[in-house]
């Protein structure tokens, strides 16, 4: 039998300190708590306080100064990717900027990545598309599974661009995003949606269009940030039509 995970006292005082520094209640330049602040407020060890600093540190929140206090870094040092962050924006309802910003980079990137995949995908990642979108025509009833499959198509997308930087900067996009879309209101109409608009790409890419793939995965996108009530951001895209 395998036991759930049970979070380790630092994953239980990070988010609160990660929230406090996005929040600007810890502004940059502020110090943090020092590790004997840390003991004595959450009831933890040295060791657990230790490990709360590096794990902030880790996501470029802080800089740690040996025999100095830990000081909380510019907005622009941090890993904005990081989980820990991500987290961070969205209990604080900070996101919305955020995930506009993302869903701009992903517009550079995706549909290029789409056309690579037409031209570039072996006949098993072709295969790996069709069982892929055949898995979420038969969960169109069910909002989650369904958006679990969604996620995986356009994982399978840019596996077929053949890319393996592509393919790093974009899982580390989706895993941010996925969060925000499955809290977005779709209805059963607006999954159908999805579906017609992730068929139109499948079938550019087992026709080995790019130019077609392409123009199915910017319009879908353009369709995406629009939707998702987490994007706040109001995008405008000169030039993609």
């Amino acid at each position: 039998m395998i036991r759930p995970r049970t979070a380790k006292l630092y994953e239980q005082i990070t988010p609160q300190i990660a929230r406090d520094i996005v929040s600007r209640r810890l502004p940059p330049g502020a110090t943090i708590p020092s590790e004997p602040q840390l003991v004595a407020t959450f009831g933890v060890s040295k060791t657990v306080a230790r490990e709360t600093v590096q794990v902030l540190e880790a996501a470029g929140l802080v800089r740690v100064q040996h025999g100095r206090r830990t000081v909380v870094l510019d907005e622009q040092e941090w890993n904005i990717l990081s989980p820990l962050i991500q987290e961070a924006y969205r209990t604080e309802n900070l996101a919305g900027p955020l995930i506009g910003e993302l869903y701009e980079v992903r517009l550079q990137l995706e549909p290029q990545a789409a056309h690579w995949a037409a031209e570039r995908a072996t006949p098993l990642e072709v295969q790996q598309i069709r069982d892929i979108l055949e898995a979420m025509r038969q969960s169109l009833s069910a909002k989650h599974p369904f958006l679990t499959h969604d996620q995986e198509f356009h994982i399978a997308v840019v596996q077929a661009a053949a890319n393996r930087v592509l393919r790093a900067v974009l899982r580390d996009l989706h895993e941010v995003l996925i969060s925000s879309w499955v809290m977005t209101d779709l209805n059963l109409d607006d999954l159908h949606t999805v579906f017609a608009q992730h068929q139109r790409i499948a079938d550019a890419i087992i026709a080995s269009n790019g130019p077609d793939a392409e123009r199915a995965m910017r319009d879908h996108l353009e369709w995406a940030v629009v939707k998702d009530r987490s994007a706040t951001t109001v995008l405008a895209f000169p030039g993609t039509r």
